[in-house]
């Protein structure tokens, strides 16, 4: 009788510690890079497309001229609309003080409006990318 009352806790218990701990590990539950507080850095919202990834060495370049350390880099697709994730991830420090879109011009308003939800208050610079998907 005792063995049927404590011994499912016990396994419910080494279960759920097994499923945490293996969860612990996972990208989502990564911490954000450190940056450094003396600098300011840019981070890159890109078009996933061949022109989208040759315009991102172009905006690296800029940003490292203008003193700018490079920050996070993500790429989206073609047809996104839901960018607020997006923006989320790119500006969670406070040192990202630049964001650049590559980005086709249709996705601008969708992007604008994650901007204003997630309150990035940076300097925001374009640069047009075609619409072409990656190859």
């Amino acid at each position: 009788m005792y063995f049927k009352r404590v011994i499912p806790p016990i396994i419910a218990i080494m279960l759920l510690t097994a499923i945490f701990t293996a969860c612990a590990n996972l990208p989502w539950s990564a911490p954000a890079p450190a940056y450094d507080p003396a600098k300011d850095y840019a981070a890159f919202l890109v078009l996933e497309s061949a022109n989208g990834r040759a315009i991102l060495d172009n905006l690296k370049e800029r940003s490292l001229n203008e003193k700018y350390e490079i920050g996070p880099i993500e790429y989206y697709k073609l047809g996104t609309k839901d960018f607020e994730p997006i923006i989320k991830k790119l500006t969670a420090s406070p040192q990202i003080k630049l964001l650049w879109l590559a980005s086709s011009l249709m996705d601008i308003p969708d992007i604008q409006k994650a901007i204003t939800k997630v309150g990035y208050k940076g300097a925001l610079r374009y640069m047009p990318a075609t619409q072409s998907p990656a190859q």
